[in-house]
C-alpha cells in the first residue's frame, strides 16, 4: 500500500495523538522506573499545545504519512507501539489559525504549503519539526533544526516511510536556507540511533541525567 507525505494542516494536529500517547508509554516502559513519566493523556495535552504553538508562531512543523484506508478500515486505528525519536519540554499555549509559514532561517521559498488529511486516508507516522536559535557556542547560522518527534505504526515499519518523514524534514530546512539539524532520544533506543545514523546523524553531545533523590 502506497502513502504519501503532507505538511499538516493545523487542524489534522489531533490525528497524531495516538501515536504521541503510544511513544509516551513506550518511553515510560524504556525507562525502567529511573524517571517518572507523564501519564499519555497528560503528556498529548502539553504536546499539544507545542505544536499548536510552533506552527502559529513560525518556529516549526509538521508532517504526516498517510495511506489510503482499506474498504471498511477504521479512520483511527489502535497503536500498539510506535518508534519514538522525541525531544522538548512543555511550551506556552497558542490559539490555532491556519496558513502560518515559519519566517525563520531564511526565504520560505518553495516550502510545501500546509493541506488537510482527506476523508478515506489514515495517518501512519509523522515527525514534528522546529527551528530554534543556535544558542552561544555552535556556529549553524541564525537558526537550526531539532527534530523533536517521529514515529510510525509498527505495522508499517521497514517500508520506507521513517525515511520519507526524514527526507520531508531535510528538504524543508534546505528551502529555508538551514543548513543544521539534530535529535535527542534515548540512549537505550537501538532502533531510533539506527535510523538516525542511516540517515547521516552521528554523536556530537552526550547528556547526562541524574535523579537528586536517588542516594
Amino acid at each position: 500500500m502506497t502513502f504519501r507525505i503532507d505538511r499538516a494542516h493545523v487542524r489534522d494536529i489531533s490525528l497524531v495523538k495516538p501515536l504521541w500517547k503510544q511513544m509516551v508509554s513506550d518511553y515510560a516502559a524504556a525507562a525502567c522506573g529511573a524517571w517518572r513519566v507523564l501519564e499519555p493523556g497528560e503528556a498529548w495535552q502539553r504536546r499539544l499545545q507545542e505544536y499548536l504553538s510552533w506552527i502559529n508562531d513560525g518556529s516549526g512543523v509538521i508532517f504526516i504519512a498517510t495511506e489510503d484506508l482499506p474498504e471498511g478500515a477504521e479512520a483511527s486505528p489502535a497503536v500498539t507501539s510506535a518508534m519514538p525519536l522525541q525531544n522538548g519540554a512543555p511550551a506556552s499555549a497558542g490559539s490555532p489559525r491556519t496558513g502560518a509559514l515559519p519566517a525563520v532561517g531564511g526565504p520560505a521559498t518553495g516550502v510545501l504549503p500546509a493541506v488537510s488529511v482527506g476523508a478515506g486516508r489514515r495517518v501512519v507516522g509523522y515527525a514534528a519539526l522546529r527551528f530554534v536559535s543556535p544558542g552561544s557556542t555552535f556556529d549553524t547560522g541564525e537558526s537550526h533544526g531539532e527534530l523533536e518527534s517521529l514515529v510510525v505504526l509498527p505495522e508499517r515499519r521497514r517500508r520506507g516511510i521513517g525515511t520519507a518523514l526524514l527526507t520531508a524534514c531535510r528538504k524543508d530546512l534546505l528551502r529555508r536556507e538551514i543548513t543544521h539539524w539534530s535529535l535527542l532520544t534515548l540512549a537505550c533506543n537501538e532502533a531510533a540511533i539506527a535510523l538516525a545514523t542511516k540517515a547521516g546523524f552521528s554523536p556530537l553531545m552526550l547528556r547526562m541525567a541524574q535523579r537528586l533523590d536517588d542516594d
